[in-house]
C-alpha cells in the first residue's frame, strides 16, 4: 500500500470523487445505484441566478418606439406592437439594451441598465451586425474592451 498523494488535478480543480453507490451515464451525469434516479453532483459549479429582465420597461420602449416615425420600424410592426400594447416583439424585431447588462455584476446594477431609455427596437439582422466584429456595439463593448472587473 503506497502513500496516496493529491494528484495535480485535484490539487487545481478540486475535484471530489463520486460517493460510493453511484456511477456517471454517457453525458457525465450522476446516478444513484441502486434506483437509477439522478442526485446531486458534487462537481458541479453553481450557477447564481439569472437576472429577469423587467417586462414593463421593454413594454415602454417598444410603445416609444411604435409612437416614433424615425425608430426605423415597418408600418406593420408599428400596428402589432400597438394591437398587443406592447406585450409582443414583431416577428423580425429584438429590443436591444443600448449599454448590456452585463458591464454590471449585481442584480442592483443590472436593474439600473434595465430601463427603456436604454433599449432600442431594431431588427434582428441589424441588431446582430451590431455586435459583429465591425459593429459600433463591437467596438464599444466587445471582447477588448469588455470590462475586467465590471461595475457592482
Amino acid at each position: 500500500m503506497h502513500n496516496a498523494q493529491p494528484c495535480f488535478t485535484d490539487t487545481i480543480k478540486k475535484v471530489v470523487k463520486d460517493p460510493v453507490g453511484t456511477f456517471r451515464d454517457i453525458n457525465g451525469r450522476l446516478h444513484n445505484s441502486k434506483t437509477g434516479r439522478f442526485i446531486k453532483d458534487p462537481n458541479k459549479k453553481i450557477k447564481a441566478p439569472s437576472y429577469r429582465r423587467n417586462m414593463e420597461e421593454r413594454r415602454k420602449a417598444l410603445l416609444r418606439d411604435a409612437k416614433d416615425p424615425k425608430s426605423g420600424l415597418s408600418n406593420r410592426a408599428r400596428r402589432q406592437i400597438l394591437d398587443s400594447k406592447g406585450k409582443k416583439v414583431p416577428e423580425g424585431y429584438e429590443v436591444s439594451h443600448e449599454k448590456p447588462l452585463y458591464i454590471r455584476t449585481t442584480h442592483a446594477g443590472k436593474r439600473k441598465l434595465d430601463k427603456a431609455k436604454y433599449m432600442k427596437t431594431q431588427r434582428k439582422s441589424v441588431h446582430r451586425d451590431r455586435h459583429k466584429f465591425c459593429g459600433d456595439q463591437y467596438h464599444k463593448y466587445g471582447p477588448a474592451n469588455k470590462p475586467k472587473n465590471p461595475k457592482p
